[in-house]
């Protein structure tokens, strides 16, 4: 497992990173990988996915600012070479706009990013871009039945179907968090989507005060969330953790690649909301 950059929240401000983790999942153990020449500058909130060809890590975007109250978005594109431990910057003709919260993944040769905001306030996005890693050149694809436009979203590469899968994120809507599961075809440059996720019932009576039916719940589902962990193997799809409207989640899910059916592995103590718990008679969505 690869983990670049990030931030930690210091007595005045927070203090960006510009480290390269790697984590032996046979050994439990981690190990700081050493950068010689040239770095990123130290940056929390990129979209990142690992080029297995080259043996590379690629990084795009993220937020370079170390204040609380605002930030900084970029918009270049690294490239980290795990034999040599060097970074080399990748710079075509073009790049999508800089931004914060993207999704990253790499698939086919070429690395992806999606989504994300240029700063608190938005403008939130909801495009794709692609990276030729043999060429440096970036291509804006996926305009067809694209999903809502959303932040700190999950993007990942399912290889053995040719496809990227979106997973949940914040939108720009009165709904806020999602559920959603879209897929995206390189080959026809098309979305689909997977499930529809809770839909917006009644809106909210101001900022987090969401009625107890805000939604329709779509049963057998994950809560809506973002700034969640994912993963994904050849059977199955993976969510863990991550912000809902509730506060933070602590629950683990999986999902079935053949079917997109969701599996509970792991139940939630906290973050769920009063329907998804299964309480009764709630007077807000989370209480």
């Amino acid at each position: 497992v690869l983990l670049f950059g990030g931030r930690r929240r210091g007595t005045m401000g927070y203090q960006n990173y510009d480290e390269v983790w790697a984590f032996d999942l046979a050994s439990d153990t981690w190990e700081l990988l050493e950068a010689t020449g040239t770095k990123p500058t130290a940056r929390n909130a990129a979209a990142a996915g690992y080029d297995p060809e080259n043996d590379r890590l690629i990084v795009f975007g993220g937020n370079t600012s170390t204040s609380g109250l605002t930030y900084q978005a970029v918009d270049d594109t690294w490239a980290f070479d795990l034999a040599s431990r060097t970074w080399e910057r990748i710079e075509g003709d073009t790049s999508p706009p800089a931004r914060i919260f993207p999704g990253g993944a790499v698939l086919d040769g070429k690395f992806y990013v999606y989504g994300g905001t240029a700063d608190f306030f938005g403008p939130i996005l909801g495009d794709l871009w692609a990276l030729d890693l043999a060429t440096g050149s970036w291509t804006e694809v996926g305009r067809t039945d694209a999903p809502r436009t959303r932040f700190a979203a999950q993007l990942l590469a399912d290889p053995d179907r040719n496809r990227l899968l979106l997973l949940m994120g914040h939108d720009d809507t009165s709904l806020g968090n999602s559920n959603d599961v879209y897929a995206y075809d390189p080959a026809a440059d098309a979305w689909s989507e997977l499930h529809p996720g809770d839909q917006l019932n009644a809106m909210p009576g101001g900022f987090c005060d969401f009625p107890a039916d805000f939604v329709t719940m779509e049963s057998d589902s994950p809560e809506r969330r973002h700034m969640f962990g994912a993963a994904i193997g050849p059977r199955f799809a993976y969510v863990t953790m991550g912000k809902t409207d509730c506060g933070n989640v602590n629950d683990v899910w999986s999902m079935d690649l053949s079917d997109n059916t969701w599996t509970m592995l792991s139940a939630a103590t906290e973050g769920e909301s009063c329907e998804r718990r299964g309480d009764t008679g709630c007077t807000t969505l989370c209480f």
